[in-house]
């Protein structure tokens, strides 16, 4: 006897007897039928058998591939976008934590660091000149390259360059042998560079055609530094 089969005749039985009490006992005829109609709906339930989710197909590595070399067609396309978030940086015995507010052009971008509690602000801005960078007392300074003005004022080496890609989700080199991705297609870490990039975590943001998939967090680690960033809005023009 099949399952469902089984289940529909125990089901049957025990209504059989259920109904036997109640039609022979001194009940009052409108909660008799009342009784009755809930165990005909209850031998109905019996009757369906539960729902299994469907098992969704798992892709080959070529497919996999093939997804993922899609996904990054689609980062590469992106020439302008925006974002609004926050990033902690850890470097040795210091760290900090800064909203974030990076607008992407073709061919410029600016990036403007808060700190909290009115500690002050940064602004980062590419020119026909270079890079310059305004200081929360106004004074602006200059080098031919955002990684070198970090580096500067900072002393921290952090390829600039390569974030502007890194923080889209996009690789400059599909054939990266460190490259991981997950059963979505979507990067989850690869190592270039010295820096090791990971995505903890990706949404769906809309644009002007449909809608794409990019990192919500992206973490990136390079000996003692570390920069996490949680990205809290995206917009594509």
């Amino acid at each position: 006897m099949k399952i469902d089969n089984a289940r529909q005749w125990f089901c049957a039985l025990c209504l059989n007897r259920q109904l036997g009490r109640i039609a022979g006992g001194s009940v009052p005829r409108l909660i008799r039928s009342l009784l009755v109609l809930a165990g005909l709906v209850l031998l109905a339930a019996c009757g369906v058998a539960p729902s299994r989710p469907a098992a969704q197909a798992s892709l080959s590595p070529a497919q996999l591939r093939a997804h993922w070399l899609d996904g990054q067609a689609q980062l590469a396309a992106l020439s302008r976008w925006s974002l609004k978030g926050r990033a902690a940086v850890r470097a040795e015995e210091e760290s900090g934590t800064v909203s974030l507010f990076w607008q992407q052009g073709a061919e410029d971008f600016t990036l403007k660091l808060v700190a909290p509690f009115a500690r002050g602000t940064l602004e980062i801005e590419s020119d026909e000149r270079g890079v310059k960078m305004l200081d929360n007392q106004g004074r602006e300074h200059r080098a031919a390259t955002a990684q070198g003005l970090v580096w500067l004022k900072t002393g921290w080496e952090i390829p600039f360059d390569d974030l502007q890609d890194w923080v889209v989700g996009r690789v400059a080199d599909p054939d990266n042998p460190s490259i991981q991705v997950d059963a979505q297609a979507r990067t989850l870490r690869f190592s270039s560079k010295g820096w090791d990039v990971s995505y903890p975590a990706y949404q769906r943001v809309k644009t002007p055609q449909g809608a794409i998939t990019l990192p919500r967090k992206v973490y990136l680690k390079s000996g003692e530094l570390v920069v996490k960033l949680a990205i809290s809005e995206w917009q594509i023009p």
